[in-house]
């Protein structure tokens, strides 16, 4: 009991320093980051995820998914990984970005490549997690498709981004 009163009283003090204007109120708010730009020469879409932790971008062209590991390298970045944790942000995100019922070409499932089959983030009609899926050879040969890239880390590695 003696707990929650010392507590409440800290509380209130603190209130009061920021009322007072003795504190300001921003150290109580989370900090805003400008959103994220594609890297320089590169038209599209770029979001963060968890806290601007992870970093990705969906160029505008599209290319065949062969050629999508290639395209993200030669502006400084990765095909993405899609991971069980990042997910429902990264759906939501990337169908912001280029809309409903989209394939959009990534290097992995969980750190699975499936063989190096052609993986896709397939988006729904709605925001909201989309799908992993395979595509066929047919399609991966006959149709290009946006891709989903991630920004390398200073190690050149696809992990946390630092830009």
């Amino acid at each position: 009991m003696n707990f929650l009163l010392v507590a409440l009283a800290a509380f209130q003090v603190l209130c009061a320093l920021v009322a007072a204007r003795a504190l300001p109120a921003r150290l109580f708010h989370r900090q805003s980051t400008p959103a994220p730009s594609p890297p320089d020469g590169v038209d599209g879409c770029a979001f963060t995820v968890y806290n601007s932790v992870w970093t990705f971008y969906i160029p505008t062209n599209e290319t065949f998914p062969v050629d999508a590991a290639d395209a993200c390298e030669s502006h400084g970045g990765a095909l993405a990984k899609l991971e069980y944790y990042n997910f429902f942000n990264v759906s939501n995100a990337a169908y912001d970005c280029v809309g409903a019922g989209k394939q959009v070409v990534v290097s992995s499932w969980n750190g699975d490549d499936y063989g190096a089959v052609n993986i896709t983030l397939q988006l729904g009609p709605t925001r909201g997690p989309g799908a992993v899926t395979a595509l066929s050879t047919e399609e991966a040969i006959n149709n290009s498709y946006p891709y989903l890239c991630q920004y390398l880390s200073l190690s050149g590695d696809a992990s946390p981004s630092f830009r």
